[in-house]
């Protein structure tokens, strides 16, 4: 059985070099990915969870999306 995780989710603005983007952080690990401009913050939020847990290979029912006090997302899934 897979531990479950909270899934931190941070926007990254746009650098010199590199575009906007979305990093998403847990216990397991954390992977970048782009920003979607057509999508709203929630919205992304909730895709870069979706895409991330499907990359570390966990399964869930739903996923819950919060705001924390400095302005990030963070993602929790159900069973």
């Amino acid at each position: 059985m897979q531990n479950l995780q909270a899934i931190e989710i941070k926007y990254l603005r746009p650098t010199n070099t590199r575009g906007a983007r979305m990093q998403a952080t847990a216990a397991a690990g954390r992977k970048l990915f782009p920003y979607d401009f057509e999508k709203t913050i929630q919205e992304q939020a909730k895709d870069v969870a979706a895409q991330y847990c499907k990359l570390k290979g966990w399964s869930y029912k739903t996923l819950h999306i919060g705001i924390l006090k400095n302005g990030n997302s963070v993602a929790v899934m159900t069973r």
